[in-house]
């Protein structure tokens, strides 16, 4: 398969879910705060899941391309 993205526009994209995964944490500890402990799960799900998707994009493997291999 084609990588069709450019080096930096890969890196600003691998920037973008590592931000967004570290605000999916903060919102999680504010929620388990106020004992949201299932509202807070689904946000730490998000984290890993915006996370993984920058390392994988790190490694020049799309999210596309994984979920094509994951599918039931």
């Amino acid at each position: 398969m084609k990588d069709s993205l450019r080096s930096q526009d890969r890196h600003a994209l691998i920037q973008w879910r590592l931000e967004k995964a570290d605000n999916l944490m903060i919102v999680s500890r504010s929620l388990m705060d106020m004992e949201q402990y299932i509202s807070a799960m689904n946000r730490v799900y998000y984290a890993v899941f915006s996370a993984a998707c920058a390392l994988l994009l790190s490694h020049k493997i799309g999210v596309k391309r994984i979920m094509e291999f994951t599918k039931c």
